[in-house]
C-alpha cells in the first residue's frame, strides 16, 4: 500500500517537472531592459538618418548629424548599464547579455562610420 503510494507522488512530481514550471526570486534588471531599448532605439535612428542621408545625396543638415550623435551617446549608455546590470545578482541575464551585445556592435559599427567620415 505504501509502495503505491510513493509511486504515484514520484509520478505527479515527473509531471510537474515536464510541464516546465519554475519558480523562483529571480527578476529582470530594469538596467539591463534599458540597454536593451536603448540599442532598439538606436537602431531604429540609424536606419532613419542613413534614408534621409541617402535621399538628400549626403546633405541631410545638421539635425540628422545630431540625431546620430545622439544615436551614439544612447548606445555608450546601453553598454554602460549592461555592464552595471550583469553585476547584480539573482536576476535574469537575457536583456542585459542581449543589450550590451547590441550596443557593443553598434559602438563599434559607429566608430568605423565617424572615423571615415573624418577621414574622407
Amino acid at each position: 500500500m505504501f509502495k503505491k503510494r510513493g509511486k504515484q507522488r514520484n509520478r505527479r512530481i515527473q509531471n510537474r517537472k515536464r510541464k516546465g514550471y519554475k519558480f523562483s526570486d529571480k527578476v529582470h534588471p530594469i538596467k539591463g531592459i534599458l540597454s536593451f531599448a536603448f540599442a532598439v532605439i538606436s537602431i531604429i535612428i540609424f536606419i532613419i538618418t542613413s534614408y534621409i542621408a541617402y535621399k538628400s545625396k549626403g546633405n541631410a543638415g545638421i539635425l540628422v548629424g545630431l540625431a546620430g550623435v545622439i544615436a551614439l551617446l544612447l548606445t555608450i549608455s546601453g553598454v554602460i548599464l549592461s555592464i552595471v546590470a550583469l553585476r547584480e545578482k539573482e536576476i535574469h541575464y537575457q536583456f542585459p547579455i542581449c543589450g550590451g551585445i547590441l550596443c557593443a556592435f553598434l559602438l563599434i559599427g559607429y566608430m568605423i562610420m565617424y572615423t571615415l567620415g573624418a577621414i574622407i
